[in-house]
């Protein structure tokens, strides 16, 4: 049972034990993401996937809300104001979506899936002695039970009439077939005892034994349990949406809210989406008539798409571009951003068991406790003759000014409660790396005129997604209907695009956070300047931005206001 509100101290003190118990019991139900944020005392842990362990989680949420409720905003200081106003948004929010329950229904081999979440986050763990590399065994033997977990969560599903897509199960199984074919000595999830230089060779062969013993038997349920009881029941390919699970409707909406953290329906984000790429295929066909020297949209894609510009060698080649992209916005910070210190991000190759299904790219924020920095992963499959014009805009959203900066200027508020330093919310961080791709080419970061236009094809890629997102959940799309939308408003290889469309499949709302808060962003930002005038600082509302945390897009526009309200002075 949760402590009763004000029991002991004034608000600000409850407000930061509530704060506390949220964060931590966060941790205790993710206890792999704790290691890899850098908390000690989760290494050995695995999360529950089971029904019970939601709906527990989901009572002390509800319990955690009623007790910022019951905490008076009046007495409270700016920031532990911005502190329960985000508590409360994001408490609610999670909730509705833990009991949404998608991932009941989204069997897949994207980055969403059960083997890419698991390679992505287990694999980072960092084992600095004995007794954390003991640690990290148990969790892999663990492994084995929470992959059982899942297979049990998806029969329960299947029992509720509750099917995933049949495209999506044949592609999980290709992911963990590859996986499973590999070398156990140089399998992914034995990153951290291969890399920890510390320690003897013996942990080596006890990890390796506990994915012999646990985990890959373990997968190979799991592969039966799709294989031979979901996958000849699942929904086909014209009814891949949450539209056509029971309860889907409802389902929708709540991830909706979640990833965007507003209340726009599907119908309003469809037409946004549909006003968006409609800008933008005017803005690529003007860059398009300078660099290939024509000024039709479908021509500027089929061109940038066949490789019509520069194209790359080889993996390391899109490595280095990456990493010069990356070099020249750190050089370019001052005057667009406060003068604060900025940790190194790595930039490395994705491993080649999630490239097959992955993003082209993606940011692992650093630890914590230092023990590890950021890294800005890049999948670098089918690099030979891979077009160049987006990988500079990949560089600004993931790298800098991008997910590194926003991460490293968020984690350096000491003042901040945990969940605000260290947890995001999607709208406010992915939103913040749509428009650092924009935001860098007021910079001058862009190497070419090609670059720039990589830019308005990446951005015309997230508008389709408001489109295809809401017409496969909310409108009944077919993934055929899905893959050509996205086929006619991206320069995408076919297989990039399969994968992109199978991700929003899988992840039910959350590609919507990137142009829904990127549109916000620079909405508050235009808003700003026009009232301040001459007193308007970017650097100043970039820091604003940033140095609270993650928030919901509602509570930010009321920070902003004020701001502009007090003269534009940073509290």
């Amino acid at each position: 049972m949760e402590a009763v509100s004000g029991a002991k101290g004034g608000a600000a003190e409850e407000l930061e034990r509530l704060a506390a118990d949220y964060f931590h019991g966060h941790l205790d139900a993710q206890p792999v993401f704790a290691s890899t944020l850098g908390f000690a005392g989760y290494e050995s842990r695995v999360a529950d996937p089971s029904r019970e362990g939601d709906a527990r989680w989901i009572a002390r949420l509800r319990a955690f809300a009623v007790r910022g409720e019951g905490i008076d905003p009046s007495g409270l200081d700016r920031s532990r104001a911005l502190t329960r106003a985000i508590l409360l948004e994001r408490l609610r929010l999670e909730a509705d979506s833990l009991e949404a329950a998608t991932g009941e229904v989204s069997v897949s081999g994207s980055i969403g899936g059960d083997l890419s979440m698991t390679l992505s986050m287990v694999g980072h763990a960092s084992l600095p002695d004995d007794a954390t590399a003991e640690a990290f065994v148990r969790r892999l033997e663990a492994l084995g039970g929470y992959f059982d977990g899942l297979g049990l969560r998806y029969r329960q599903a299947r029992e509720d009439g509750r099917f995933p897509v049949a495209s999506g199960v044949r592609s999980a199984v290709r992911q963990l077939d590859g996986y499973l074919a590999g070398d156990v000595a140089t399998d992914p999830l034995l990153r951290p005892v291969l890399s920890a230089a510390t320690l003897h060779d013996g942990w080596q062969a006890k990890a390796a034994g506990a994915l012999r013993e646990h985990v890959r038997p373990a997968l190979d349920r799991l592969r039966s349990v799709w294989l031979n009881e979901l996958l000849p029941v699942a929904r086909d390919d014209e009814h891949p949406g949450l539209c056509h699970v029971p309860g889907g409707e409802q389902a929708y909406g709540a991830e909706m809210r979640l990833y965007t953290t507003t209340v726009y329906s599907a119908e309003e984000i469809h037409r946004l989406g549909l006003a968006r790429v409609a800008e933008l295929r005017e803005e690529i066909a003007e860059l398009g008539e300078a660099v290939f020297g024509t000024g039709r949209c479908e021509a500027v894609l089929q061109r940038a798409h066949a490789g019509g510009g520069r194209v790359f060698d080889s993996p390391d080649e899109v490595l280095d571009c990456i990493r010069a992209a990356y070099g020249r916005a750190r050089e370019a910070l001052p005057g667009w951003f406060k003068d604060r210190r900025l940790p190194d991000c790595e930039i490395r190759a994705l491993d080649p068991h999630q490239a097959g299904g992955g993003a082209a790219a993606y940011y692992l924020w650093p630890s914590a406790d230092g023990s590890r920095p950021g890294v800005l992963w890049v999948n670098t499959r089918q690099a030979v003759g891979r077009p160049a014009g987006g990988i500079e805009a990949l560089a600004f959203h993931e790298g800098v000014p991008g997910h590194h900066l926003q991460v490293s200027v968020a984690a350096g508020g000491d003042d901040l409660p945990d969940f605000r330093r260290h947890r995001r919310l999607a709208a406010h961080s992915e939103g913040w790396g749509l428009y650092a791709e924009r935001l860098a080419d007021a910079m001058g970061l862009y190497s070419s005129p090609e670059a720039r236009l990589g830019m308005c094809t990446e951005a015309l890629m997230r508008a389709a997604r408001l489109v295809v997102d809401t017409g496969v959940h909310a409108l009944g799309w077919s993934r055929n209907r899905a893959l050509e939308y996205l086929r006619a408003n991206s320069d995408r290889s076919p297989e990039a695009v399969e994968n992109e469309i199978d991700r929003y499949i899988a992840v039910p709302g959350q590609a919507l956070s990137y142009m829904v808060g990127q549109v916000r962003l620079e909405q508050l930002r235009d808003e700003a300047r026009a009232a301040l005038g001459s007193a308007f600082d970017i650097a100043e509302f970039h820091d604003l931005v940033l140095a609270d945390g993650s928030m919901p897009l509602d509570v930010l526009a009321a920070s902003v206001g004020a701001w502009v309200k007090d003269g534009a002075r940073v509290p």
